[in-house]
């Protein structure tokens, strides 16, 4: 047998659920709590900092609720939640929904509901029993919240009844002791109603009025209603200001498509506010450019004249297609608006550029089934939309390329295709650093999908995933930041964690030998805190008890272990105890207890939870140009790790025999010297594992539950390969 190596140069390729003798180097069979980044290779994701509890909401409430965020630039953003309404067993309404807002300090927001026009509480809107049932629009000053379950009635009011005159052309109207009163119809074709007007003389001057008798619109408590901002802790939700109409009749100017319809979503385009409804998409007349500052500037979908359509006017078109098609949602393009339906994508467009009545096209650009409850988002130049099997979910991603050439659609889930599964009910993008997140809010697991491009290449679609102490309820970025809202301990907790530069880095820090300087090492530790109330020493016990704030949760699992690690006040001098860490047990009463007295201490607690960084390997193959050997025997001796700005790391092996318990092989702090009451963290390390099993008798496993990071880099493994007296060609 012939002594071999071979090198993996990265691992930032993500998860695979290929065939191990398929699998191009640099995948793995499972990627948790883990970062794959194409400069620091793959890295253990940082920990998640205790925010706040938020206050006036259960558990129960939260994981039902549909949660939005309101991000305005240079304002406190805030977070938000719409409580369905509660039916009984024969589904009448027991309790109509309410709104929950809160900003980012943990303060709750007071909620307005005026009583509607009609004179039903502000709060009938929200009849929809289901988190699906609604969405939410941010527009510059205000947000649009939709029911989708709500029809949009027709009004039972009418237009004021008055004497109609016929008369053939305007000419025809009188021109003296003219009746003030009196309505004339302009016939103008006797062959059709469709150049028909109604005009009445008003101020000394012919204005052009609706047709007697007819309904004047919708009813605004039945159609989207807005969200204000009235001050940095109230809003008000109430109806929009829809116009009603006001010139033409049910034929030359009837009723916008979604009247006596459901609304599926509703989008701004072009200074338009819009709505689709079944194959419909609906635009309101232009609104004023003082929108962003006006209270509640009035929406009109009705044409402002029956005799000429104007560039202003609302647009109202139909998706033709040859399929069934529901629209559900829709997303801007470079070209135009990408509408997403059921099973057909379309693109609502203008030859000219800016879309108006007469300019307006909608035209089919592929044809693709997809999920009709959770949206799709825009990543950069991408879309993202998933569809469900039974047991899983397909992610799909899609980039236009221009009117004249059909969209680019691929699988972004091709490598994992039973990777996530299909209870996900989120699905969230950032863009600034291109990836998606897909979530469920009664699971504590994020599935990530990142990518990286440069030029017309694409270095890394990687598949991976992270586990929080609690169900994963709602997730916002903002300031490169991610903020979720976790399900644990009974209550709904607000972490985050950036995604970049951590400003809480100086919290543990690492001398660096070179220039007798501090580096920042963010705790990886989840929902830390340095807020504890008190700490108290038992001499008769010997036991520290840490009573932890009132609002933080208390976690007693065997999954999540409590601990306390040490920082650094000052990044100026050293601390003896810096990053010493002691494991505490959970009481009863909500408190954590220690041996030992470490009330000396308290001043440098970071109280938080272990997670655990998960990597598995796939099988080892010996691979040449042509893939790889799998026929072959091959012994592997040793596997090398190379590993930057890392702490302590395990490495676990078990035997093919589908029980997949795990043994260490040794729990590895680098043996090499480091600065005394330091961390014992090293820009550079070189891991050496011990193997030699068959490649096909064993199961390798790296895996990392201490507060420091550990980034793996690259690995080689060294061995005894025999091809079994097989030429290879």
């Amino acid at each position: 047998m012939a002594a071999v190596t071979q090198t993996i140069p990265t691992f930032i390729q993500g998860v695979s659920q290929q065939s191990e003798v398929e699998m191009a180097p640099g995948f793995l069979n499972e990627i948790q709590n883990g970062v794959p980044d194409i400069t620091f290779g793959l890295q253990k994701r940082v920990g998640t900092k205790y925010l706040f509890t938020l206050p006036g909401i259960t558990a129960a409430e939260g994981g039902n609720g549909f949660w939005f965020s309101i991000i305005r630039q240079d304002e406190e953003p805030y977070f938000g939640v719409i409580i369905p309404a509660t039916v009984d067993s024969s589904n009448t309404i027991t309790a109509y929904g309410d709104i929950k807002i809160w900003d980012f300090n943990g303060t709750a927001c007071t909620v307005n509901f005026p009583a509607h026009s009609d004179g039903s509480a502000g709060n009938t809107y929200l009849s929809g029993s289901n988190r699906d049932n609604y969405k939410v629009l941010t527009v510059e000053k205000s947000n649009i919240i939709l029911n989708r379950s709500k029809v949009v009635t027709e009004s039972s009011t009418t237009t004021p009844a008055a004497t109609v005159v016929r008369v053939s052309t305007y000419a025809d109207l009188p021109t003296t002791s003219i009746p003030t009163t009196t309505v004339y119809q302009i016939v103008n074709s006797k062959d059709t109603d469709k150049d028909d007007y109604y005009v009445q003389y008003i101020n000394d001057a012919w204005t052009e009025v609706a047709k007697p008798g007819i309904t004047d619109g919708f009813n605004n408590w039945t159609a989207p209603h807005v969200l204000r901002k009235i001050s940095a802790t109230e809003f008000t939700f109430e109806e929009a200001n829809y116009v009603d109409r006001e010139v033409g009749d049910n034929e030359t100017n009837p009723h916008p498509s979604f009247v006596n319809q459901t609304i599926q979503d509703c989008f701004s385009y072009f200074n338009r506010i819009g709505f689709l409804s079944n194959a419909n998409v609906i635009l309101s007349a232009s609104l004023r450019p003082d929108y962003i500052n006006a209270g509640n500037q009035a929406v009109n979908f009705y044409a402002k004249s029956a005799q000429v359509l104007i560039a202003s006017d609302p647009v109202d078109l139909n998706a033709v297609s040859v399929r069934s098609i529901l629209l559900t949602s829709v997303l801007p393009a470079a070209q135009g608006l990408v509408l997403f339906s059921n099973n057909e994508q379309f693109m609502l467009f203008a030859d000219q550029g800016v879309v108006t009545p007469q300019t307006a096209i909608i035209k089919s650009i592929s044809n693709y089934e997809l999920d009709p409850i959770i949206p799709p988002v825009e990543c950069g130049e991408e879309f993202y939309y998933i569809n469900k099997s039974a047991n899983f979910t397909r992610t799909l991603m899609m980039i236009t390329r221009g009117m004249e050439n059909d969209p680019m659609v691929t699988e972004a889930s091709r490598l994992a295709p039973e990777y996530v599964p299909s209870t996900v009910n989120n699905l969230y993008a950032n863009p600034q650093n291109k990836f998606i997140v897909l979530s469920d809010s009664n699971q504590e697991y994020m599935w990530f999908f990142k990518t990286h491009v440069e030029g017309q290449q694409r270095l890394m679609n990687a598949w991976f995933k992270w586990k929080l102490p609690g169900n994963v309820i709602s997730c916002v970025f903002n300031a490169d930041n991610i903020f979720t809202v976790l399900s644990t301990d009974n209550k709904l907790v607000v972490t985050s964690a950036p995604l970049n530069e951590s400003a809480d880095a100086d919290l543990l820090l690492n001398k660096d030998t070179t220039n007798a300087t501090f580096t920042g090492i963010g705790p990886y530790l989840d929902i830390w805190t340095k807020d504890i109330t008190s700490v108290a020493y038992d001499a008769t016990t010997d036991i520290t008890t840490i009573t932890p704030s009132s609002t933080y949760p208390v976690i007693d699992s065997t999954e999540y272990e409590p601990i306390i690690v040490l920082s650094s006040i000052s990044g100026t001098s050293s601390s003896d105890s810096r990053g010493m860490l002691f494991s505490l047990t959970v009481q009863s009463n909500g408190t954590f207890t220690t041996p030992g007295d470490r009330t000396a201490d308290q001043a440098n607690f970071i109280l938080g939870y272990r997670y655990e960084m998960i990597y598995d390997l796939p099988t080892t193959y010996m691979r040449a140009s042509a893939g790889s050997d799998y026929t072959a025997s091959l012994i592997v001796s040793r596997y090398k790790f190379s590993f930057q700005d890392s702490g302590s790391v395990d490495f676990r092996i078990t035997d093919i025999d589908n029980t997949f318990n795990y043994t260490d092989v040794n729990s590895v702090t680098y043996s090499e010297s480091y600065i005394t009451d330091d961390l014992p963290i090293f820009q550079k390390v070189l891991f050496t594992v011990p193997i030699y099993r068959r490649n096909e008798f064993f199961r390798f496993r790296i895996f990392s539950n201490s507060p420091f990071p550990a980034s793996l880099n690259k690995m080689s493994w060294e061995g005894q390969y025999a091809p079994r007296f097989y030429q290879r060609g």
